[in-house]
């Protein structure tokens, strides 16, 4: 079964500009390697257009095996990548997503807890 993550981003703090364009730079890369590894199956940025520009700019979409998602999760490379965005943004979330099969069995736990519940 493959897990995601969404991992969305705001505003760069003042004066960290340059860095964070860095980091970004090395993200992409970063994630285009564990693809091309087999580490992951999916990856993509996207930038917005519109949005609440000091609370969102834009995300990544990672998708794999869930083992290697929470592998990824535990790296060294990822942490870093964590802590340099924390230090360089104003926001920083990141999601755990069920995807592909994941999301089917999700809804069908859903249903069955609302049924032994009489919901």
């Amino acid at each position: 079964m493959d897990a995601g993550l969404l991992i969305r981003w705001g505003q760069i703090l003042p004066g960290r500009e340059d860095q964070a364009l860095t980091l970004f730079d090395e993200s992409v890369n970063y994630f285009l390697s564990l693809i091309e590894s087999g580490r992951i199956t999916a990856f993509e940025p996207f930038l917005f257009t519109i949005s609440d520009f000091e609370e969102e700019q834009g995300f990544f979409i990672v998708k794999g095996p869930v083992a290697e998602i929470f592998s990824l999760m535990d790296s060294d490379e990822y942490k870093t990548f964590v802590t340099k965005a924390n230090l360089l943004l104003q926001h920083l979330q990141i999601n755990m997503l069920n995807v592909g099969d994941g999301v089917t069995a999700q809804l069908e736990r859903y249903t069955k807890v609302r049924t032994e519940l009489h919901i």
